[in-house]
């Protein structure tokens, strides 16, 4: 490696080379397990964010379908057991007693009754025509206590939750859902606990603070945000119409985890790195290089240095041996 190196040198350099290639080839693996640890990190993070997300769906259609909407479609059942007082009982239920109704009454933006027959009755904001035609595409099941309609009245979404009069297909009553009270409820669901169980958060204080969530409607417009937006690659969509026969349909959430959360989801802990350990061995191991570098240079030079010495004192030896000689 240099010139005058010994012989006795090169095993020492040859094992130091070798230490410092085993250090990176150390370093390498730390840093690849560093990186798939990010990456398993992240899925956990996301697959946490969409259980949070199912859960507020579930919630959510909980809160507005089966706690909502249908205590209202039972009490239109109710009123349509007696077709002959059907504009007398629409008018009085927003007067109800009933805890269930008076609760749900939000929920109503206009009651509606489509009677084709002279006389038909009809209160709310949209054109009668508007109403009969809609009723055209009514399509109702005979096994559910009530139907759903999605599509867009005077240019808005809006959703109509429907039921026909019994002997008469024809006949409906019915109310346009109050879409904007939705956003109420959305807030409800998420501030009713945490999305997570405790099961899985190990038991720890895990409060929905450490979510971002944000619900659009069929418009687009948000209707809730809550936390910080965080990158896209942690983020993750649930649709809200596959439940409830399609009661949400359009309604979207999106959901993030902060990474900084990883430390309690996933099963003991994120493991420490290594890389700080392994970065100081390579130091240390390439500053024993260089001491040894140091040190065979030297003996390099007192090796040059003794065979100059030996040759120059043999030389000045040999001049006067000679003269003695002869």
């Amino acid at each position: 490696m240099f010139a005058g190196t010994t012989k006795r040198a090169w095993p020492v350099v040859l094992l130091l080379g070798v230490s410092l290639l085993l250090v990176l080839f150390l370093a390498g693996q730390a840093f690849y397990a560093l990186r798939t640890q990010h990456e398993v990190t992240r899925d956990v993070v996301r697959d946490y964010a969409a259980l949070a997300g199912d859960e507020f769906a579930r919630r959510a259609v909980a809160e507005i379908g089966y706690r909502g909407i249908y205590p209202l479609a039972l009490a239109l059942n109710r009123i349509v057991a007696d077709p002959e007082n059907i504009d007398e009982a629409l008018d009085a239920l927003p007067t109800s007693e009933e805890r269930d109704v008076v609760a749900n009454l939000d929920l109503v933006g206009a009651l509606f009754h489509v009677d084709p027959e002279p006389g038909g009755n009809y209160e709310g904001p949209y054109d009668d025509e508007l109403i009969a035609g809609v009723a055209k595409e009514f399509v109702s099941d005979p096994e559910q206590p009530f139907s759903f309609w999605r599509g867009a009245l005077d240019g808005q979404p809006s959703l109509l939750v429907y039921l026909p009069v019994p002997g008469d297909s024809a006949r409906f009553l019915g109310f346009a859902v109050d879409q904007q009270a939705f956003k109420e409820r959305f807030g409800r669901v998420f501030e009713a606990g945490p999305l997570l169980p405790a099961a899985l958060t190990d038991r720890n204080a895990f409060d929905n603070d450490w979510l971002y969530l944000n619900v659009t409607g069929p418009d687009g417009d948000n209707t809730l945000v809550h936390g910080e937006r965080y990158q896209a690659d942690l983020r993750v969509e649930r649709g809200l119409g596959g439940y409830y026969e399609g009661l949400l349909e359009g309604y979207n959430v999106e959901v993030a985890l902060d990474p900084d959360a990883a430390a309690q989801l996933v099963i003991g802990g994120l493991p420490e790195s290594r890389l700080p350990i392994i970065g100081i061995l390579l130091l240390l191991t390439i500053g024993l290089i260089g001491f040894a570098m140091t040190l065979v240079r030297r003996e390099a030079a007192f090796a040059s240095a003794r065979a100059d010495f030996i040759a120059r004192v043999s030389h000045e030896l040999r001049t006067p041996l000679a003269q003695i000689r002869l």
